[in-house]
């Protein structure tokens, strides 16, 4: 989780004027594949879907460097 937060809080931070703030409202995370220490080297990595005046809607994404989906979040901020 605190790879989504990480990843997702900075995509967010992307469309922020200096000084606004965005607090986070709800996670869900889906896990698709197991994550383990065998998995290798593995891409997070934080989009922003919407942009609205109030709510900014995120979306993390955790992949191999097949382009295996191992897990994913989305979050409206």
């Amino acid at each position: 989780m605190a790879m989504f937060d990480t990843s997702m809080s900075l995509a967010a931070q992307t469309t922020l004027m200096p000084g606004e703030v965005c607090p986070s409202q709800e996670s869900s995370v889906k896990f698709i594949r197991p994550i383990s220490a065998g998995c290798g080297e593995l891409r997070i990595s934080g989009k922003v879907i919407s942009r609205g005046r109030t709510v900014i809607t995120l979306e993390g994404r955790i992949d191999s460097p097949q382009g295996k989906l191992h897990a994913q979040a989305r979050q409206p901020a």
